[in-house]
């Protein structure tokens, strides 16, 4: 073979030698990665710049890449699938390159924390099947454009922060099998010519602040293949033709809670016959319950028509007996709670039984024992009368059990000693008398106990000292008598303490000081005397309950405390019936009002109960939330401290100054004596303060001091004491807190560089190196790319010389 001898010879191998490397780079691999859909990626690479994919995103051919499928022919890899979900992108942008990938047929960024809108060029991606951007912060308006999708059939947008109308363009997505737009910010609304399409078996929409109201018919009339509809708390109201209609789908999933509908509810309902899951709460339904509906659907599991108006007894044997949940609390329900035996060989299946703040009334029959399957029952307020039927102790299941606020008399049934995997006992505000059973003691799962608001009296049992679990202890409100006994100081996760307005007398024992969980203590009216110990002041060394709440993928929560507002403020977790408890009067003593936050059970996870705790002082109001469960985890500190009303003596202890969580202090009405302690001016988080009618003396601490910023009626009644605010000329204006100081965070990012440049650089050098040791190493690649280039040679200078 001839080799060129001149400059333009030598020109001309060169630039066939680069034709040659660069056929190599992009046929190494049958089936690599395209060049332009490569830098595409790797553009996602610089922009995103996580461990992840600096560490996963390193070999030549991107369809090796983890994450990245290409299609197998034999032109070159095609980026099909791209599966980044949960790679802990953090505040970046979606990089409008990703449009370049017109290929692309399945996308999914979801589970990571991206920002900004939704690029408009992502409507490129003409093949596009799935697109999930779901739990991430993206924000503005749903594009348009991806109305131009026409072959997407799954678009998951939920758990971000859009806002805006839903497109009108989405009509066009004739193929959408999916659509689920939950759990944003969405404010606009539907467009009244919008309608499901023919193929759509899931739409979700829940959690929205949408306005407007839709036509049922119309949104659905063509929606044949429909099994999921849940536009719960959307903030659309639904308007139900009066014209009769037979929806042409069947459901097996509905939930339109929050949703105004008003009136009946829908008779269409009726015809769904498949319909497993129905929750339709909040929506105004005013009508008595209709027969039809523990008749239409052999396979409904959970009903929820909680919060309405509905009417009319409950006879419980019309109850399907499939049902595993059943929810009609807050309603209008009246009459006797009627249950009839069901045959010996059927069973009810239920689990969830909620009737709580009806107007049932009569006695607790004694045939609810039959609905062995029970995990919650909850009856509470009520209008119940006689005894607690001592068959409930046949619900061995049971993890809540909540008969409060209703008429039952009588004692408290040893046979409650049954429900070994009891969590919670609410037996608070009835007219209950007796002493409390000692068989209490053998609920060792026991976290929760509420016999408050009673006329219980007697001794608090010994065997609750073998309760380790329990995290809230509420007897206040009753006759009981003795002194409070040393063995709750060994409840090391006790989380509420509440022995209030009832007899016990003697002096504080000083075990209580090793309750380090504590974060609400009352202790008030009662004839307690004595000066605080020391020890009892330990009370700082907290942790937070962090377990899991949601036996269905919620988010986890942590127990949280929150001033929500002033006296006769509303929480939006108290029932309606707790004005009667005390929302109109603020006076020196706190109030409570306990609300179920969340239930939270299952066969898996029965140990788990959140309940809020509403607190009302003068003038405040708080309210609190926490697990009960079988494990502790962290809570922050004392919160609440109530040692009013009793005959207390001695100086006031500096060492309280070391609660530094504390929101609420009250020690009014005893007899403490000497200075207000100056370290007490350093708890920053008091809100509430009240040291009036006792025989304190001296200065208030005043510089530096919080005790300046209450009402000078909070130390009414003790005549010797001095200075702000008790004299309130001696008072100034409080100095206002120092803004912080601001950053200029676009500045910050203009000091950066750029991350797709680098990358860019060490691209071309890899590559070239790459072909390099190819050529090297691989011998038959290195003959067959140098025989090209031979007949190529030879062929042009054939060319020259004729």
């Amino acid at each position: 073979m001839a080799f060129c001898t001149n400059s333009l010879c030598m020109h001309i191998c060169l630039s066939f030698l680069y034709s040659a490397l660069l056929s190599i780079v992009l046929n190494v691999s049958v089936h690599g990665c395209l060049p332009n859909e490569s830098r595409v990626l790797l553009s996602l690479k610089a922009a995103f710049d996580t461990p992840a994919m600096l560490n996963l995103w390193e070999r030549d051919d991107c369809c090796e890449w983890r994450g990245v499928v290409c299609n197998e022919n034999e032109l070159g890899g095609h980026v099909r699938n791209l599966d980044l979900s949960s790679w802990g992108f953090i505040s970046k942008d979606i990089p409008p390159q990703l449009g370049n990938l017109t290929s692309l047929r399945y996308l999914y960024l979801q589970g990571n924390q991206l920002e900004g809108p939704i690029p408009s060029r992502l409507d490129l991606l003409i093949n596009l099947i799935e697109l999930d951007l779901s739990g991430n912060s993206l924000s503005g308006p749903i594009p348009p454009s991806l109305g131009n999708l026409l072959s997407l059939k799954r678009l998951n947008l939920s758990k971000n922060q859009m806002s805006g109308d839903i497109p009108l363009s989405f009509a066009q997505l004739s193929s959408l099998v999916s659509l689920d737009l939950s759990n944003n910010q969405l404010n606009g609304t539907i467009p009244s010519l919008l309608t499901l399409p023919s193929s759509m078996q899931t739409f979700l929409l829940s959690n929205n602040s949408m306005t407007g109201t839709v036509s049922d018919q119309v949104l659905l009339r063509h929606s044949s293949s429909l099994e999921e509809l849940d536009l719960s708390y959307s903030g659309l109201n639904i308007n139900i033709e009066s014209t009769p209609w037979i929806p042409p789908f069947q459901l097996k999933t509905l939930k339109l809670g929050g949703c105004k509908i008003g009136g009946p509810i829908p008779s269409w309902i009726s015809t769904q016959f498949e319909l497993e899951h129905m929750g339709i709460s909040d929506a105004n339904l005013v009508e008595d319950i209709p027969s039809w509906l523990w008749e239409f659907s052999p396979e409904l599991r959970s009903l929820n028509l909680s919060n309405n108006h509905l009417e009319g007894p409950l006879t419980v044997s019309s109850i399907p007996l499939p049902l595993q949940s059943l929810d009609l609390s807050v309603n209008e329900l009246n009459g006797p709670l009627l249950l009839d035996i069901p045959i010996p060989e059927q069973k009810f299946s239920l689990e969830k039984l909620l009737l709580a703040d009806n107007k049932i009334e009569g006695p607790i029959t004694a045939s609810l024992g039959t609905m062995t399957s029970l995990y919650i029952l909850d009856l509470s307020n009520n209008q119940l009368r006689g005894n607690i039927p001592d068959s409930l102790g046949n619900l061995t299941l049971l993890t809540v059990l909540r008969l409060e606020s209703n008429h039952l008399n009588g004692e408290i049934p040893a046979c409650l000693t049954n429900l070994s995997d009891l969590v919670m006992l609410n037996l608070a505000s009835n007219e209950l008398e007796g002493h409390i059973p000692k068989e209490l003691g053998n609920l060792a799962g026991l976290a929760s106990l509420h016999l408050e608001k009673n006329n219980l009296q007697g001794l608090l049992p010994l065997s609750l000292a073998q309760l380790s679990n329990l995290q809230v202890i509420d007897v206040g409100e009753n006759n009981l008598t003795g002194n409070i006994p040393s063995w709750i100081g060994n409840r090391s996760s006790l989380l509420v303490l509440m022995m209030r307005s009832n007899n016990f007398k003697g002096k504080l024992p000083p075990q209580i000081g090793k309750l380090t969980e504590l974060f609400i203590l009352d202790l008030s009216s009662n004839l307690l005397y004595g000066e605080i110990p020391n020890t009892y002041l330990n009370l700082a060394a907290m942790v937070v309950v962090n377990e899991d709440m949601s036996v269905v993928g919620e988010d986890r929560h942590a127990p949280s405390a929150r001033r929500v507002g002033r006296c006769g403020a509303r929480s939006h977790n108290a029932h309606k019936h707790d004005a009667k408890d005390g929302y109109d009067h603020c006076g020196t003593d706190a109030d409570y009002v306990y609300g179920s936050a969340d239930y939270v059970y299952g066969k898996e996870d029965t140990k788990y109960y959140r309940e809020a705790l509403d607190l009302i002082t003068k003038g405040s109001e708080w309210h609190y939330a926490y697990v009960l469960s079988a494990k502790i985890g962290n809570l922050k500190g004392l919160m609440f401290l109530n040692l009013s009303r009793n005959s207390f003596n001695g100086d006031i202890p500096g060492s309280m100054g070391n609660l530094s969580q504390l929101e609420s202090l009250d020690l009014s009405l005893n007899k403490f004596s000497g200075k207000i302690p100056f370290q007490l001016g350093s708890l920053d988080y008091l809100g509430y303060l009240n040291m009036s009618y006792n025989n304190l003396s001296g200065v208030i601490p005043q510089q530096g001091s919080h005790m300046i910023t209450f009402d000078k009626s909070a130390f009414w009644g003790n005549p010797n004491l001095r200075g702000c605010p008790v004299e309130s000329w001696k008072c100034s204006p409080p100095h206002s807190p120092l803004s912080p100081p601001t950053i200029d965070v676009k500045e910050e990012a203009k000091e950066g560089f750029s991350w797709y440049e680098l990358s860019m650089g060490w691209s071309v050098a890899a590559g070239f190196f790459a072909v390099v040791l190819v050529l090297t190493f691989k011998v038959n690649w290195r003959k067959t790319t140098f025989d090209q280039m031979d007949r190529a040679i030879t062929f042009l200078l054939g060319e020259r010389t004729n």
